[in-house]
């Protein structure tokens, strides 16, 4: 299977995008042949994956067909009366958009918590392969790791990710972060790691930048860029160097964008 270059980034859904517009984005996106998702444990307070893995199976798209990206370590608080709030926030913002300042300020205040455990990553493991309803996950990335301040000691986690990979629950693992390549390289450097992927904003600018994705490159590790619409006014120009510089050509196949 070819993957798509650019993916979709499933963040929003059950989030500030109700459930019916979500399902029909997902429409679209398939119509238009993008077969590269990127979803976590905690988007939607733990719903949004329920809601791809129903769309996939309801509209009999083959599992082989798309490839899928979650993650875990940020456990969402998930009980009936955020449920309920949320739905109340989602109409709100509707009527008014003016609120959604005070609506991000009061969700903060139920924020998942962060746990890079391995029974916390069991559990995320168990009930992602439930919600999305299927057997195996292409990618699954320890979401929103900091390589500065490492919350846990990585080689417990790595050896249970590697024992998946066997099992063949997950076909590959690696890194989300909103850090730097250079930190995620020394950190991979220092820790003797050598995961499958890392995920990281699109803020591919620096020529050390591409430095570390050859460095990358070279040891198997796949780089997937996320936001490439959202990163300013400059947004444009980026997108257009990251198309255009020949350096890129080739790694062309190691990119996804997610959106």
């Amino acid at each position: 299977m070819k993957t798509t270059k650019l993916g979709f980034g499933c963040a929003p859904i059950l989030g500030r995008v109700d459930k019916r517009k979500s399902i029909q984005a997902l429409k679209i996106a398939y119509e238009e042949g993008i077969n590269y998702f990127d979803i976590a444990r905690s988007y939607g307070w733990g719903e949004a994956e329920s809601i791809l893995g129903n769309f996939l199976v309801q509209n009999k798209i083959p599992r082989d067909s798309v490839e899928i990206t979650t993650k875990f370590g940020l456990v969402p608080k998930n009980n009936r009366l955020i449920r309920l709030s949320k739905n109340i926030a989602i109409k709100v913002i509707s009527i008014n958009p003016k609120t959604q300042t005070l609506v991000k300020s009061a969700a903060s205040q139920v924020a998942p918590k962060i746990d890079f455990s391995v029974d916390t990553a069991k559990t995320s493991l168990e009930k992602s392969l439930k919600s999305l309803r299927t057997d195996y996950i292409d990618n699954i990335l320890l979401h929103g790791y900091d390589f500065q301040n490492p919350p846990n000691d990585i080689t417990d986690i790595v050896n249970f990710l590697d024992s998946e990979k066997k099992r063949g629950t997950i076909k590959n693992y690696g890194f989300s972060t909103d850090q730097s390549l250079d930190l995620a390289a020394k950190f991979f450097a220092t820790n003797n790691l050598n995961p499958d992927l890392i995920q990281l904003p699109c803020q591919i600018s620096q020529k050390q930048d591409y430095v570390y994705i050859k460095k990358l490159n070279i040891n198997g590790i796949k780089v997937i860029v996320h936001s490439p619409f959202n990163i300013g006014k400059k947004s444009q120009k980026k997108i257009n160097n990251l198309v255009r510089i020949d350096s890129l050509n080739n790694f062309s196949s190691t990119f996804n964008f997610s959106i």
